[in-house]
């Protein structure tokens, strides 16, 4: 047996045995918020943890992440902590946790590199509800794919919610396929696309829902863009449609605006979510990332 055949082998067994019990995630970190969501084929650090594990094979670091959330007046807050482990040449792997007020979810991500510019991921979430009137706890998983062909592109596919339960519709969970891209069009200026695409209950149903017309198989879609300033500045600015926000427990419309800030091995980052439709709110993300 090769070593590249063992490694797979390895990881995904070790992805089975963790998938009985934990769960990966609906999170969005300061800077994603600021995308409006986007991001999935260049998810920064922890980020990969919930956006897209795959991409963990391409950080080659070590680092921890601590964000804070402000849902509102009246609406609570939100918390989270997060590591992430890049460096391990077996596989990727990176652990979070969540608290708000009416739950608190555990989520697990981990990848493996294929060659060089391709690897492939998989992720896991427990959601534990605190009110089981609201909702009754559940657990779920995904798988992901990353491939950089070009320096200045970079493709992922993140099939999501493929345990689709009742309790995830009634919070807009929907079993999902989104293709991401990231095209940079300057040295320090990079675009975001990540369309939502319906999946079906097998994956028969879903090769025929993937051959439907367009208009009946988008389910929503985020689009981001990011500007570098300076050395270590980010501005972000973003918009959603149709996108999963477990703030209100439901999809909406709207937009995000934010920056971020790298200073040697640790970055802090600020972002502005206003969903628009089905309520006018809006809220604010903050964190820091201390990597290595």
């Amino acid at each position: 047996m090769g070593s590249k055949t063992l490694k797979v082998l390895v990881f995904v067994g070790f992805f089975s045995f963790l998938t009985l019990n934990m769960g990966r995630a609906d999170f969005r970190s300061p800077r994603t918020v600021a995308l409006g969501g986007a991001g999935r084929a260049n998810p920064l650090l922890n980020d990969a943890i919930y956006q897209n594990p795959s991409f963990a094979s391409f950080l080659p670091n070590y680092s921890w992440s601590g964000n804070f959330k402000a849902l509102g007046e009246g609406r609570g807050r939100a918390y989270s902590i997060s590591a992430l482990d890049g460096r391990s040449e077996l596989f990727q792997a990176g652990l979070g946790f969540q608290v708000r007020d009416l739950y608190s979810s555990l989520h697990f991500g981990a990848s493996t590199k294929i060659n060089p510019t391709v690897t492939v991921g998989a992720g896991a979430k427990f959601f534990f509800s605190k009110d089981s009137s609201s909702f009754s706890s559940f657990r779920d998983f995904s798988v992901s794919a990353s491939w950089v062909p070009l320096n200045w592109l970079q493709l992922a596919a993140v099939a999501e919610n493929l345990d689709r339960t009742s309790e995830m519709a009634s919070l807009g969970m929907e079993r999902e396929l989104i293709l991401a891209s990231k095209v940079r069009i300057a040295e320090k200026v990079m675009l975001y696309a990540d369309p939502h695409f319906k999946l079906g209950n097998s994956l028969r149903a879903s090769a025929t829902a993937l051959q439907g017309p367009l208009n009946g198989l988008l389910t929503g879609y985020e689009f981001g863009a990011e500007m570098g300033v300076l050395k270590d500045f980010y501005f972000r600015l973003g918009a959603f449609k149709n996108a999963l926000l477990l703030d209100i427990r439901n999809r909406g419309n709207g937009f995000g605006y934010g920056f971020g800030w790298v200073s040697g091995k640790i970055s802090f980052d600020f972002g502005v979510e206003h969903t628009l439709s089905p309520v006018d709110q809006v809220t604010h993300t903050s964190g820091a990332t201390v990597f290595f």
